[in-house]
Order: structure tokens, then C-alpha cells, then sequence
């Protein structure tokens, strides 16, 4: 079983969100990773699941069967497992439901945000980028 560590970071006032995943072997191995950058998102937690969308579609594109999602975003595991779909993330949670449909073998967790510091380090290290417009555009806010 492969297991996927997604992470988002969030750029406030540019409304971007810049988020990664890695796939894990269970002996610690990296065995794939990815970004992505979503703009105008309307919250994190809807970025949190754009991100695992992305991620799940990936893990079939990359021939994974046997995948064990863990997020430091407890909110939409909740939903995930509910299989809740809010008016906000109707669309998403419902393309997350039909992409675990893919898999012989999913599961969905959640991690404490300080153990999730190999998907931090490496998003850190890695992935995020912005074009530099967008860059020069956000330093008038000082963030």
C-alpha cells in the first residue's frame, strides 16, 4: 500500500494555494511526489480537497491501487468519510467519492499538522512556486 501525504499552504491575500503530495511506500520510501497551484479558491478547506482530487488522479495516472490518504485537515476527512457533500464542495467531494471508486484498496485519515513535517518540508523545499507577477503584484501587501 502506497501512502499519500498531501499539505497545503495558503497565500493570504492573493488568493492562492499552493499544494503537494508524496507517495510513500510503507518502508518510508519516496516514491512520487507533485504540486499544484490553485487560484481563487473560496477557503483552504476547499483547496485542502482540490488537493486531494488532484492527488487521486495523479496516484491512478502513476498506476497506484492500494493508497492510504493522510491529511492535516481533519475537517474534510470528516466529510470524506460522511460522504457529506456541502454546497461549497459539492462538485470535488463528489469527484473524490467516484476517483475512491478507482482504487481496490483507499483509506482517508488524519495527522497531526507536527507529523506531517516530511509533506511540510518538502512542500517547503520543492513545490511552491508562483510566477514572479503574481509575486510582485502580492508585495504591495506585505505579506
Amino acid at each position: 500500500m502506497s501512502i499519500l501525504v498531501t499539505k497545503c499552504h495558503i497565500f493570504p491575500h492573493i488568493y492562492i494555494h499552493g499544494c503537494g503530495w508524496i507517495f510513500i511506500s510503507q518502508q518510508d520510501d519516496q516514491l512520487h511526489q507533485c504540486t499544484a497551484t490553485f487560484e481563487n479558491t473560496s477557503s483552504a478547506l476547499v483547496a485542502e480537497a482540490l488537493a486531494i482530487r488532484s492527488a487521486l488522479l495523479n496516484a491512478l495516472g502513476a498506476g497506484f491501487t492500494r493508497i492510504w490518504i493522510k491529511t492535516d485537515c481533519q475537517a474534510l476527512v470528516a466529510l470524506i468519510i460522511s460522504k457529506n457533500h456541502p454546497k461549497d464542495l459539492y462538485g470535488i467531494s463528489r469527484d473524490i467519492e467516484r476517483l475512491s471508486l478507482s482504487f481496490d484498496c483507499i483509506a482517508f485519515s488524519y495527522v497531526f499538522r507536527n507529523l506531517n513535517s516530511l509533506a511540510i518540508h518538502w512542500l517547503n523545499q520543492n513545490c511552491i512556486w508562483i510566477p514572479p507577477t503574481i509575486l510582485s503584484w502580492a508585495a504591495g501587501f506585505n505579506i
